[in-house]
């Protein structure tokens, strides 16, 4: 049997680029349940979750509309990356092998790009629906072979094969099933029977980040990216977006972060910006930082940067806004609010700040205007948000 461990753990198709569109054109709006806020992009992310091994066309929407409303959202770049794959078994298989075909795909580069993003957002996140491509791969064999066991029964059944299977295998199903604990002992036992273990050690310091045991995750990550540098150094610049050396750095910094040692932190973030100058996520986390420290001068500056290098994500540009107006600089924040509200007219937390800077600077019916679109498209649960925002709109002049 095939087990696509390597495509799984990160990408396949290499050096995936960001499309000049984040999500491609517009997608109808799937149906929800009668009592579910059609403004939330919560309620559409748990849809996508509860309907894609049977409907993965419609997952793939529920996931785009998740995205369009909540830009900072990793899950739902991520959810709509497998709902796309898992389309069509013709095209997933072409994926999972590995072939010429998949490799110059535009369709698939462009897919992939999805992952990217979102593991630029949050590289941490737990890919809860690696599993469920896998086990689909499989699947969609058995049903063209003529076998008849219905998904469920199918599944049980590759579950018991792959617990049978060699560590990494092992590794793979252990995290895909959320019991960290046996993911790390197997990716442990993985990472001394092969030759090239990068990957592995990636994945098990990610495993250990998520059981909140930051120091070894740190020494994972470390022993990772020592291995990188030193296969960089023999093949050249290598492409390949899930090991970048600054997607590793900036897990490091998370780690340290979190573990309460900033300046550990920041050095790492730093680094992942000498490796990569056009890596964003850095200048954001520093930011943030800086933030937490009460510098506001460097906080803005950075996420400055940040929103330079990062000109299609409109949670960047929502960020830098919101922090140029908490230092008093309104004019300047609405221009990066309005790129936050344009390039994204569904994304409500950008709406409501744009319409606070439109109030602090005079504009009294811009600032009316946009608390109205704001309550148009606010979800529901941001009640304390969506009163202010009714008592602005009947206090402004329009």
């Amino acid at each position: 049997m095939r087990f696509a461990l390597l495509t799984l753990v990160g990408a396949l198709v290499v050096g995936a680029p960001l499309g000049a569109q984040r999500l491609g054109p517009e997608m109808p709006r799937p149906r929800l349940a009668a009592s579910a806020d059609t403004n939330d992009p919560l309620a559409y992310l748990e849809h996508g979750m509860a309907i894609i091994t049977e409907r993965a066309e419609e997952a793939a929407d529920a996931f785009y509309w998740a995205a369009r409303m909540d830009p900072s959202s990793p899950g739902a770049l991520y959810g709509r990356r497998v709902a796309l794959l898992m389309r069509r078994p013709g095209d997933l298989n072409n994926y999972m092998i590995g072939n010429r075909r998949a490799r110059e795909n535009p369709e698939f580069r462009a897919i992939d790009s999805l992952q990217l993003r979102a593991q630029q957002l949050n590289p941490m996140m737990y890919r809860s629906l690696d599993r469920v491509l896998l086990y689909t791969w499989y699947y969609n064999d058995h049903r063209r072979a003529g076998g008849t066991m219905s998904r469920r029964e199918y599944e049980r059944e590759i579950q018991y094969i792959l617990s049978s299977y060699p560590p990494a295998s092992r590794a793979f199903l252990m995290y895909g099933l959320g019991q960290f604990d046996q993911a790390i002992i197997e990716y442990e036992e993985a990472i001394k029977r092969v030759r090239n273990p990068i990957g592995l050690r990636i994945e098990r310091a990610r495993v250990l980040g998520l059981r909140e045991r930051y120091g070894e995750a740190i020494e994972e990550f470390s022993k990772a990216l020592t291995a990188l540098k030193a296969r960089d150094e023999r093949r050249g610049e290598y492409v390949v977006f899930y090991d970048s050396k600054a997607l590793v750095e900036h897990s490091i910094g998370l780690m340290h972060l979190r573990a309460g040692a900033k300046d550990s932190a920041r050095a790492a973030f730093g680094r992942a910006m000498t490796e990569d100058l056009a890596y964003y996520p850095a200048h954001l986390e520093l930011g943030q930082l800086a933030l937490s420290e009460n510098d506001s001068v460097t906080a803005v500056a950075e996420l400055g940067l940040a929103s330079e290098l990062a000109a299609d994500e409109p949670y960047v540009h929502l960020l830098y806004g919101k922090n140029l107006a908490a230092t008093g600089q309104h004019e300047e924040a609405l221009g990066a609010l309005r790129k936050a509200v344009t390039m994204e007219p569904y994304y409500a937390a950008a709406h409501f700040a744009l319409a606070a800077s439109l109030e602090a600077t005079g504009d009294q019916a811009g600032a009316r205007a946009a608390y109205q679109r704001y309550l148009e498209i606010a979800p529901r649960r941001d009640a304390a948000q969506r009163a202010t925002a009714t008592a602005k709109v009947a206090s402004l002049a329009p």
